[in-house]
């Protein structure tokens, strides 16, 4: 199943996804802070969703 979805984050979950995502890596630390300061932040979230069964 793939899944899009467009959200509007507000200010408090942008750093939890700053931080659990690739999204982080290779920027500097001045454009983190950058982002961590916006208010809100428009994503599109693409998402396999893999269901497991055990025997």
């Amino acid at each position: 199943m793939l899944t899009w979805l467009n959200a509007e984050l507000v200010s408090e979950l942008i750093s939890d996804l700053i931080f659990m995502t690739p999204l982080s890596w290779g920027i500097t630390k001045d454009r983190i802070e950058k982002l961590l300061e916006l208010n809100s932040l428009e994503v599109t979230i693409d998402l396999k969703i893999i269901l497991g069964q055990n025997r």
